[in-house]
């Protein structure tokens, strides 16, 4: 085993010490600090409530009904558009006598509206007005409106508010899955392409064994790619707290943690699989545009559920569906997906994960012995008759 952690560790380091990976690695992080940097500036613009004047010429609203910070109260349009070229107030609401009736407000302004954030706190600021007189109970209800619950007409799926997070989360996992799982993939193909191009894993092979080079390498490049993953959830995570601070909805919403650990369970196993698959795709074949074209065709196999998005959403049980779910390589981001429309039944997931283990670890007992075989027969080609062969003794 210490021969193995070592190959892990050297591939991890070969690969996490490259600058095109540190660049891959940062540059989501600085696009997602970015755009929300850029949002939260335009939340704000305009300052607070106070930035703001209003004309109440119906009379309805009080100018103590909001805590804190309230719009300047301005006797006329008059007063309020001196105010506004002195630039003590961004912008003036005008409350039209009929405004019960018509529900109409004129907002007047110089060169630019005042930002969403402060068009929005006006907005509960004239809730509250218009609820301050009714007992707590109902004003509360009121102000925060009601939640709609999603149910199909078969009670087979059903969304509330919080469960939307459920359909924003598993293409994320797709995402994440499809870039980080074919990227590793990739690299894992390309290296033992390269090192039987090299020769090198002639040398190699004397101190160690195929299993722990395969494997050791596997572990290593999972590894890198799992660190970016993580880098890319925290900075997701932290993001979302920020966001949260200027956007109330976005506070309210609980992560889906039964999502969370149905993802957590397929994940590695996928990893795995996606692993063994590339592996044994750089000891079969030797060319490297050959290679590329193959996996090429196996990424199909992982990335084949996003073609089928339409159906997935319209009917999360069809059969196609479950086929999906529980096929080997598209049964994570299958299952994620049918995880925020529906109820996925427990045998439908014990089979999918029982399938998918036994897949990986298939995989994963295949590559060294295929990839033992490959060197040994440097330079031929590698026919089914090999394979089959080197399964039996071994590669030997």
């Amino acid at each position: 085993m210490g021969r193995l952690w070592r190959v892990a560790h050297f591939e991890y380091s070969r690969v996490t010490h490259k600058r095109s990976f540190l660049l891959g690695m940062l540059a989501v992080p600085l696009l997602i600090a970015a755009i929300v940097g850029v949002g939260a500036v335009a939340a704000t613009q305009g300052g607070g409530l106070d930035a703001l004047g209003y004309v109440d010429q119906s009379g309805v609203l009080k100018a103590d009904a909001e805590q804190g910070a309230a719009p300047h109260l301005y006797n006329d349009e008059a007063a309020a558009q001196a105010a506004l070229e002195r630039k003590e107030i961004a912008a003036y609401y005008v409350v039209p006598p009929g405004y019960l009736a018509s529900r109409e407000l004129t907002l007047v302004y110089e060169t630019e509206p005042p930002g969403d954030r402060l068009q929005s706190d006006f907005d509960e600021f004239v809730r509250a007005s218009l609820t301050a007189d009714l007992p707590p109970a109902a004003r509360d209800r009121l102000r925060e409106g009601f939640q709609v619950t999603l149910r199909s007409a078969d009670r087979s799926r059903e969304i509330d508010e919080q469960g939307f997070a459920g359909l924003i989360v598993p293409f994320a996992v797709a995402f994440l899955f499809m870039f980080a799982g074919i990227a590793t993939g990739g690299y894992l193909q390309q290296a033992v392409s390269d090192e039987r191009e090299g020769r090198t894993v002639e040398i190699l092979t004397t101190s160690l064994s195929a299993e722990q080079l395969i494997v050791g390498k596997a572990f290593g490049l999972v590894a890198a790619a799992l660190t970016q993953l993580l880098v890319w959830s925290l900075t997701v995570v932290v993001a979302l707290g920020v966001v949260a601070v200027f956007v109330e909805e976005i506070g309210r919403i609980r992560p889906p943690l039964g999502l969370l650990g149905l993802t957590a369970l397929f994940f590695l196993p996928s990893f795995a699989l996606v692993s063994g698959i590339m592996t044994v795709v750089g000891s079969i074949v030797s060319d490297p545009r050959q290679s590329q074209q193959v996996s090429a065709i196996v990424n199909m196999l992982f990335v084949l559920p996003m073609f089928f998005i339409s159906l997935l959403l319209e009917t999360p049980d069809s059969p196609i569906a479950v086929a999906l779910s529980v096929f080997p390589t598209t049964s994570l981001v299958t299952m994620a997906m049918r995880w925020g429309l529906t109820a996925v039944p427990g045998w439908q997931v014990a089979l999918a994960l029982g399938l998918l283990l036994g897949s990986a670890g298939a995989s994963v007992w295949i590559a060294p012995r295929v990839f033992r075989a490959g060197m040994l027969l440097y330079g031929q080609r590698l026919a089914p008759r090999h394979i089959v062969q080197a399964l039996r003794t071994g590669g030997r």
